[in-house]
């Protein structure tokens, strides 16, 4: 089964201009400021990636992260959503690649298998030279979730 991941930006929404000059600062400012999922506390959320970030930092390269807790936080799939969020400037973020962070991938999902899911398909997603040019230029929503779909359309 393949993940939807365009539909759980659109339900996550693109955020731009996030503060913060480094990882814990950025999550702690942007995840507390943000709706999130009826249920789920900012505080639990926050505490959850900071944890997983401490065992190894989530940034993949090219100036990407994936932030995201390592076990579901919510129950239902009906809130399962990808946040974007575009650093106001890139970030430090210990990347193996020694790139700054400017593009953050916030994964809130609600079981391990769609968990993996989101995360293999977006490992897919970053690795198109394409995709990657387009999401350096910040797109909103709308460019994203297109680019999204144009590189997903060819999974199937």
């Amino acid at each position: 089964m393949i993940v939807d991941i365009a539909a759980l930006v659109e339900k996550g929404g693109v955020y731009f201009n996030v503060g913060g000059t480094e990882p814990e600062g950025l999550i702690r400012e942007f995840l507390g400021s943000i709706r999130l999922p009826t249920g789920l506390k900012s505080e639990a959320l926050i505490k959850a990636i900071l944890e997983r970030e401490s065992l190894m930092p989530t940034a993949i390269g090219h100036g990407i992260a994936i932030p995201h807790p390592r076990s579901p936080l919510i129950s239902s799939e009906e809130d399962e959503r990808i946040i974007v969020a575009y650093a106001r400037e890139a970030i430090p973020y210990r990347a193996l690649d020694k790139q700054s962070v400017y593009a953050l991938f916030f994964i809130i999902s609600s079981n391990q298998k769609d968990h993996l899911q989101i995360l293999s398909q977006l490992s897919f997603l970053f690795r198109d030279k394409d995709f990657r040019k387009t999401l350096e230029t910040r797109p909103a929503r709308e460019e994203l979730c297109a680019a999204i779909r144009r590189v997903s359309a060819g999974w199937n």
